[in-house]
């Protein structure tokens, strides 16, 4: 992956243009580094991560995607593994340093929870995760879920569907069976791409449907919606995949927002 970056030495000299350097900089960030790789589906190499131990409390951090890969989100996810990589081995911190005009980086870092050590215009910025874990975000779903659910049956049509979402001016809801056990989620693409109205909702939900259940933290949830892109998540009973509630982004913005403002 290395070998094709460009443009080589564009930051503190890395990636090295020499062959015989770059390998020796590879070969050092394995030996003595935490290491994540992603590989593509023709088994390519297309992006790194690695964290190196500062002094068994901090460590450093340096991300890069192959460029034919880049603007594809690929960044943001693989700083979020190595994030929470970091955090179950047990650092307080990550820091890193960034070139000042490199927007793209540092809206990834931002993204993710970095904060500037200084906004001071340098040859580099220093930027810092802490990485100390949130009560808030320990707190099991059922604390914060909405449990009046609005539902849909899979009996059903499109036109109740239709219906159902303009009167509570939403996009998508859970579908449930006779016995309100959880089969399927409907949205409003879900309704279009085969429209006709009197078709069964059973024929055309999402079948293969994100769930959790009530002790799910919402550090856990939090990631969910982040990495699937999703709006809200049912809520079911362990042992019979019975609707319980639901929880969405507003959900979580709002236990952390009452969080903050009582404490």
């Amino acid at each position: 992956m290395y070998q094709d970056f460009e443009p080589k030495e564009s930051y503190q000299g890395l990636p090295p243009a020499d062959p015989e350097r770059l390998t020796e900089w590879v070969h050092s960030m394995l030996d003595n580094g935490f290491n994540i790789v992603g590989i593509s589906f023709d088994q390519k190499a297309i992006c790194h991560g690695a964290i190196f131990n500062i002094d068994g409390c901090r460590s450093d951090f340096i991300l890069a995607v192959s460029p034919p890969y880049q603007n594809a989100g690929i960044g943001i996810q693989l700083t979020r593994i190595v994030k929470k990589v970091s955090q179950e081995i047990g650092y307080r911190n990550i820091w890193l340093c960034v070139e000042p005009y490199n927007m793209k980086a540092k809206h990834i870092y931002s993204k993710v929870g970095f904060h500037y050590i200084s906004r001071q215009i340098c040859e580099e910025c220093e930027m810092l995760v802490d990485l100390k874990h949130d009560p808030a975000m320990e707190v099991p779903v059922e604390s914060i879920m909405t449990r009046d659910v609005f539902y849909l049956r899979e009996d059903e049509t499109a036109k109740d569907a239709i219906k159902m979402f303009l009167k509570l001016g939403i996009s998508g809801l859970p579908v449930v069976n006779s016995e309100k056990r959880l089969v399927g989620f409907l949205t409003e693409t879900d309704v279009l791409e085969g429209w006709t109205g009197e078709r069964f909702l059973n024929e055309i939900m999402t079948r293969d449907v994100l769930y959790i259940n009530k002790n799910t933290l919402v550090s856990h949830i939090l990631t969910l919606i982040c990495d699937r892109g999703v709006k809200q998540i049912p809520v079911v009973r362990e042992q019979d995949h019975l609707l319980v509630g639901i929880v969405s982004r507003k959900d979580i913005v709002r236990h952390l927002f009452m969080r903050d403002f009582f404490c």
